[in-house]
């Protein structure tokens, strides 16, 4: 009879990363700047042995 195998325990179940892209633009007001932010998170996990990942995404605008 074949042994079932152990789990992995050095392998994490999920990651996550976060990658943060700055642009910063000329408003047109003398003195000030807009800046925009594009937020990206992606979460990779571990479900019944297939890989599966899930992104999200936000931004920020503001003057500064």
């Amino acid at each position: 009879m074949i042994d079932g195998v152990s789990p992995v325990s050095a392998i994490p179940s999920s990651y996550t990363h976060k990658n943060v892209v700055s642009r910063v633009y000329d408003s047109g007001v003398p003195g000030q700047h807009r800046v925009v932010q594009d937020v990206y998170v992606v979460t990779i996990y571990d479900a019944m042995g297939r890989l599966n990942t899930v992104t999200t995404s936000h931004r920020v605008d503001f003057l500064v």
